[in-house]
């Protein structure tokens, strides 16, 4: 029952925060909120240093200077586990309208904070920032044992994958959809660049020739 309530409370903490500050969480008393900037795809595992980025929702509860610095504080089982200082950053992005300045910022939209933590056991955790007279906010996240994780993890070594290539289709045809000549990027597989030692980039495609209707439908395949 408690890891049940546990897992509830993880999913409550990360995936409504924002759904309750648009909602006027706590008017009487506005709160500051913080929500993650991971997505549900992302697993954090225990033992190794990982970047866990959050945003701030302040509610007009607290100004944040466009450089601030936060303290966070890592629980687990309300226990303090380790205490961080991380700076916000603040993303630059463009407008398609030329008259406007194309490269400038928004500091209360993009504003974030890119925490590089490590969770020494597995478990849920909590992230605790204290805004002083405004409260503390919390963010529950979960790292997992690395053994139970079957997704590949940053800084791990890449599988040896023998993908397909020209010389060696493995029953994929066509292996490239590029006419008359096949691109020359089936010469090798992963594992054969891998035991080269050359910078490789992998992309994962679907063959023109499988689905006619998802083409018909407005489906661009990149050709190979």
């Amino acid at each position: 029952m408690t890891n049940r309530l546990s897992r509830r409370r993880l999913l409550l903490g990360g995936g409504t925060l924002a759904l309750l500050a648009g909602c006027g969480f706590d008017a009487a008393k506005p709160q500051p909120l913080l929500v993650n900037l991971f997505s549900t795809d992302r697993v954090l595992v225990a033992g190794r240093p990982q970047r866990v980025p959050f945003a701030v929702i302040d509610n007009k509860a607290v100004q944040l200077a466009d450089d601030a610095e936060l303290p966070v504080r890592i629980l687990q089982a309300a226990k303090t586990i380790d205490t961080l200082t991380v700076q916000a950053r603040i993303v630059n992005h463009e407008h398609v309208d030329p008259t406007i300045n194309p490269n400038h910022q928004h500091s209360d939209l993009l504003r974030y904070f890119a925490l590089r933590a490590e969770f020494p056991h597995p478990g849920i955790y909590d992230l605790e920032v204290d805004f002083g007279s405004a409260g503390v906010a919390s963010l529950p996240v979960q790292a997992f044992d690395p053994a139970e994780v079957e997704v590949a993890l940053p800084s791990a070594p890449l599988p040896q994958l023998d993908t397909p290539t020209l010389a060696n289709p493995g029953g994929i045809n066509p292996l490239c959809t590029r006419a008359p000549e096949p691109c020359p990027l089936h010469r090798l597989s992963v594992a054969e660049v891998l035991d080269r030692n050359r910078p490789l980039a992998l992309l994962v495609a679907t063959p023109r020739a499988v689905p006619d209707r998802l083409l018909r439908a407005g489906t661009r395949n990149p050709a190979g």
